[in-house]
């Protein structure tokens, strides 16, 4: 399956910075239509470390020719589980994206990937045959509020996270009362956009066109310890 690269610039920022950016970009651009009347939704990732590196919430993140696995939660919603595979080259960010059950889910967690295995997609498939390698392990989960805003131009994408939270019991994932520790003052902007970054989009961001900084919710956890 060919995998459609975009740029995708991604920094920590502060509180009230957060604030007053998300009520810049109310006023100027459309929500994206996942998000609840409210204009925001809730997301929970179960992160992936690879054999013999450092937990994501101890090192940076966004690294090019890094692949990343994950499991996402939207709003708490267990009937769809979202895997998603990240895929980031010279500065360039690419997903693929399948779906797997609760079921599945839980048993992954407790070491059990034969439900994974008959799920029927090539990256479930894939996913399990690296954790059954051990060349993957569950590390962590990372849950934040997401505030998402869209731009036909460029294909833009705008993500606003804040309320970051993160715990490195990955058997927590499916418990909805299981918060984690607060990543103190830290939220993190992303920009996703096609070949350029729209100078209107530029000016409402306050960012410059380029690679930019690159890290993930599990690295805002780090920035606050």
């Amino acid at each position: 399956m060919e995998i459609a690269y975009r740029h995708e610039i991604r920094i920590p920022i502060g509180p009230f910075e957060a604030l007053e950016l998300e009520q810049r970009l109310s006023a100027a651009l459309r929500t994206d239509n996942s998000a609840k009347p409210g204009g925001e939704y809730r997301v929970r990732s179960l992160c992936f470390e690879e054999a013999g590196e450092r937990s994501p919430l101890r090192r940076q993140d966004g690294l090019s020719g890094r692949i990343k696995f994950r499991l996402r939660l939207y709003d708490g919603n267990m009937e769809r589980i979202c895997l998603e595979k990240r895929v980031r080259h010279c500065g360039l960010a690419a997903e693929q994206c399948a779906w797997i059950t609760a079921e599945e889910c839980a048993a992954l967690l407790q070491g059990n990937l034969e439900p994974l295995r008959n799920n029927g997609s090539d990256l479930a498939g894939e996913l399990c045959a690296r954790l059954r390698g051990g060349a993957l392990r569950p590390c962590c989960v990372v849950d934040h509020r997401r505030r998402a805003f869209v731009s036909s131009q460029e294909g833009v994408r705008v993500r606003l996270d804040t309320d970051i939270r993160g715990s490195e019991n990955a058997a927590a994932f499916l418990d909805a009362g299981a918060l984690g520790l607060p990543a103190a003052s830290v939220s993190v902007l992303e920009v996703q956009f096609e070949s350029y970054l729209p100078r209107r989009i530029a000016e409402l961001t306050r960012l410059q066109a380029g690679p930019g900084a690159v890290g993930s919710k599990a690295a805002a956890l780090c920035l606050a310890y």
